[in-house]
């Protein structure tokens, strides 16, 4: 009912349908929610981008809206089932950011240029504390 996206790690032929039917999504004016990092973090840090949601961006001519979690990791650990409490988690949205804006045509630049912006944001949200 929610339409979820879903993608096969380590199947190309996966992320070539995700990336059309989010392609789809978008050209009809639907957004849709990607975590870049594919996973979560080990160490509260953000770790090094994917490229789908920087390739569907490219591919779609349509902007990201940047928006950094903090405080989630201790909530449902990995591979856990139960979620815990008691945790407090911040929330910034950035600003949406045009993939040209960047002057970059290439997902593996947008993907480090996208990165840079949110670790500088997280930095901020952490020292505002």
């Amino acid at each position: 009912m929610a339409k979820y996206i879903t993608i096969d790690r380590g199947n190309k032929e996966s992320k070539a349908e995700m990336l059309e039917k989010s392609a789809q999504s978008l050209r009809k004016g639907i957004s849709i929610m990607m975590f870049p990092e594919g996973t979560r973090s080990p160490d509260k840090e953000i770790s090094t981008f994917k490229l789908g949601a920087f390739q569907l961006a490219l591919m779609t001519d349509k902007p990201i809206l940047p928006v950094i979690l903090d405080g989630t990791g201790g909530i449902l650990p990995k591979h856990g089932l139960i979620f815990s409490r008691g945790y407090i988690i911040r929330i910034k949205i950035l600003d949406p950011v045009h993939p040209g804006s960047f002057g970059t045509a290439d997902p593996e630049g947008l993907a480090l240029q996208f990165r840079t912006l949110m670790v500088e944001e997280l930095k901020k949200m952490r020292e505002e504390k």
